[in-house]
């Protein structure tokens, strides 16, 4: 209130209306009721303004008329400020419709579209049920949500494909006997040929055993240069991050030194207006003669002190200015410093992970080696037995 009467329109009356405004939409206080409390408080104003303004009598009475006129301006202002009450409280209740009525809307849709995928997965989970009992002959029916019609269409086909694959099966079986008796044939000729493949097993077996040992020592090596990449790649993500810290820190530093700047700014207009009340003081004194030349020394004094405030004003701002300029250059040169890591960063992630792909492919290329190896090393153990068995397979496919 006392700055609307002052008039002073500044940052901390900025300040406080902001601070009053969030207090009372934090309490639901709704605008009707401080908007009446302007009108009853722009009255006042009017009627003491008046009052205080009115004309006197010749005697120093007051004329009669200053309450009247107070009275209207102030049923003129409540006037004005009833109205866009009205406005305001009319507005604020459309906007809230309107946000319930879209409310409302969304749950409807959401609710239509729950239903949907009810819908669906129950047919769904009946599909399901039908294949796992076996029923290739179920089709989900066509009165599916259209968002899942692609889900009916892959779940029929997939039943077709399998009634045609059930029915080539049972086509298949068929022809299995008249196979068998192939096999008999071979079975005769398998002996002989195991005969042969026991001479060259063993050859492979020593050959498998040295490319063994190999893959696994070239695997640990490529184990050993994933783990250094990695630890590259950790040290290139520190560097990053000290980089970034390092730019924040800049930018702290540049916002400090405008702050800085602006309060030399400050102090050196004070310093100004100091000197001018000096300079007013001393020609005071001058003119109060001899009772002033004790007031003239202080104004001397205080000028002096002005004078020396403003050099040292301006010799900040000068060492802020070329604190700027150097910050600025030190903020472009760490975020191209930045940008480089952000590269190494890049470039040695693709090297760790393409270590770590030469690694993982070495390490399965030994655990494949060491179990071809053991592979053939059983197969020239069981080579042998293979001519009795391909007798008895003879003997069962006979049977068969």
């Amino acid at each position: 209130c006392d700055r609307l009467a002052k008039g002073q329109f500044d940052q901390g009356y900025v300040d406080a209306v902001t601070k009053v405004g969030k207090i009372h939409a934090r309490i639901g206080l709704e605008p009707r009721w401080y908007i009446g409390g302007y009108a009853l408080l722009l009255e006042k104003l009017i009627a003491n303004v008046l009052a205080a303004r009115w004309p006197k009598g010749r005697f120093g009475g007051a004329i009669p008329g200053a309450a009247e006129r107070g009275a209207e301006l102030g049923a003129i202002i409540k006037a004005a400020l009833i109205d866009m009450d009205y406005s305001i409280s009319v507005y604020l209740e459309a906007s809230e419709a309107a946000r319930l009525e879209t409310e409302a809307h969304a749950r409807r849709v959401e609710e239509a579209q729950a239903a949907e995928r009810e819908k669906a997965v129950s047919q769904v989970s009946a599909g399901m049920n039908a294949l796992a009992k076996g029923d290739l002959t179920y089709r989900m029916p066509a009165d599916i949500p259209a968002e899942y019609a692609k889900i009916r269409d892959d779940f029929n086909q997939a039943m077709e494909r399998l009634e045609g694959m059930v029915s080539t099966i049972k086509a298949t079986s068929d022809s299995i006997a008249q196979s068998s008796q192939e096999i008999n044939s071979g079975a005769e000729d398998l002996s002989l040929r195991t005969e042969q493949q026991a001479a060259a097993l063993e050859e492979t077996a020593a050959t498998t055993e040295q490319l063994a040992a190999s893959v696994k020592t070239s695997a640990h090596a490529s184990r050993q240069s994933a783990a250094l990449a990695d630890e590259a790649t950790n040290v290139a993500d520190t560097g990053g991050v000290i980089i970034q810290d390092a730019i924040a820190a800049m930018s702290r530093i540049e916002e400090g030194s405008k702050k800085i700047s602006e309060i030399t700014t400050v102090i050196d207009g004070i310093a100004f207006q100091t000197n001018l009340l000096a300079l007013n003081a001393a020609v005071e004194a001058a003119r109060a003669g001899d009772a002033g030349r004790g007031f003239a020394v202080v104004a001397a004094e205080v000028r002096a002190l002005a004078q020396r405030s403003a050099d040292a004003a301006k010799d900040i701002t000068a060492l802020i200015t070329s604190s700027d300029v150097e910050v600025t250059e030190g903020v472009k040169l760490v975020k191209l410093a930045g940008d480089t890591l952000q590269k190494i960063v890049a470039a040695a992630g693709r090297v760790s992970a393409t270590v770590g792909e030469i690694s993982s492919a070495s390490g399965e290329q030994a655990s494949g080696i060491d179990e071809m190896s053991q592979t053939v090393s059983h197969m020239d153990g069981i080579t042998q037995q293979n001519a009795a068995l391909a007798e008895q397979s003879a003997a069962s496919a006979r049977v068969l």
